[in-house]
């Protein structure tokens, strides 16, 4: 639990995801799960190692690093051949709805240890998630990335995105549908709602889709999600911009909202994440 107070009007719940958290009209807020971090360590079934690194005052990241190479590689180092190979960067922004988890909980590491295995890349896992990979590519295409770093591409899985009216997939679960809303405005009380650009990438006043710093995005969906159809509005809105990337889409029929964090090892989750490997190593 974080933060502190009790015994006044101020204790008033303003709003509350059973299990996950709890917001007080005070400020105070209580998280129930996915805040509580473990060790990096080594994971001896794939060889990754984990580390843990601090940014700034207020950032930290956890590190995931791949074995070194294959068996022939390894020999080849150890004669003092030395390896080329280069391995691609992936930043991880995890889910959350930019309040819940932190990068360093139990789920999110066992994930992310299968994933490096999975796409041979380093992974940066850093808080937090719902939309913000989309947010930091349209930024990057307005102010380039220091050092000559670049942004190849990026996989939207299972976005937070939301917009006016009702789409179809949050007529599924309208209730879900009208807790999403809310937690947006418990996050952003500065927000002007639904439309605003940072929840929805397609108002009127939102940034052009053109200034996207990336050539490809995959878009992953899952049937099941409230949050689907506002996914693959993204995906069309792309590709009917002046940006010039290409978008895929993968859709998971039968599974709901972030399936593949509740059994990573299930036959969907492991396909999605072929895919994500796929992607990453292009």
């Amino acid at each position: 639990m974080e933060g502190s107070g009790s015994g006044s009007s101020d204790d008033e719940v303003v709003f509350e995801m059973a299990q996950f958290i709890r917001v007080y009209k005070s400020g105070r807020v209580e998280r129930y799960f996915g805040s509580d971090p473990v060790p990096s360590s080594t994971d001896a079934a794939t060889g990754v190692a984990s580390k843990d690194r601090a940014i700034s005052p207020d950032v930290a990241v956890r590190l995931y690093l791949p074995p070194a190479t294959t068996k022939s590689e390894e020999d080849n180092n150890r004669d003092g051949g030395g390896s080329n190979k280069k391995l691609p960067v992936l930043v991880y922004f995890h889910g959350g709805g930019f309040c819940l988890h932190t990068a360093f909980n139990f789920v999110f590491h066992a994930y992310l240890t299968s994933l490096a295995a999975r796409a041979r890349a380093v992974v940066v896992s850093v808080d937090a998630g719902a939309n913000i990979a989309h947010h930091v590519a349209m930024r990057a295409g307005a102010e380039p990335l220091p050092h000559g770093c670049r942004i190849s591409g990026v996989a939207a899985v299972h976005p937070y995105f939301l917009g006016p009216g009702r789409v179809a997939s949050e007529e599924t679960d309208p209730a879900m549908a009208d807790s999403v809303a809310v937690m947006w405005r418990v996050v952003c009380p500065g927000t002007s709602g639904v439309d605003d650009p940072w929840i929805n990438p397609l108002a009127a006043d939102a940034p052009g889709l053109e200034r996207l710093a990336c050539a490809r995005v995959l878009v992953c969906l899952a049937e099941k999600d409230v949050v689907r159809d506002r996914g693959r509005d993204y995906a069309d809105a792309l590709r009917a911009s002046r940006w010039a990337g290409e978008v895929d889409v993968l859709e998971v029929k039968g599974q709901g909202h972030c399936f593949h964090l509740v059994d990573f090892a299930c036959d969907d989750a492991v396909a999605q994440d072929d895919a994500i490997a796929r992607f990453v190593n292009l």
